[in-house]
């Protein structure tokens, strides 16, 4: 099981480099008041970066109120 897992991270990964790769235009995005302009693979790095943030503190969060019941 524990090598099913490792071959779906390795494929998961290679897969978001080739996206992330494909994406190197240059974009304006705005957030609230600022406009920036940065390569769309930045951007999308950002994201991926927050998204995983995201996930890990509510993740450790669930595990904690678990833990506490």
């Amino acid at each position: 099981m524990a090598r099913i897992k490792q071959v779906l991270i390795i494929a998961l990964v290679a897969a978001l480099v080739i996206v992330i790769f494909q994406n190197v235009a240059s974009v304006e995005t705005t957030v609230l008041f600022w406009t920036m302009r940065m390569p769309r693979f930045v951007l999308l790095v950002l994201a991926l970066l927050t998204g995983a943030l995201f996930g890990y503190v509510m993740g450790r969060r669930g595990r904690t109120k678990k833990k506490a019941a």
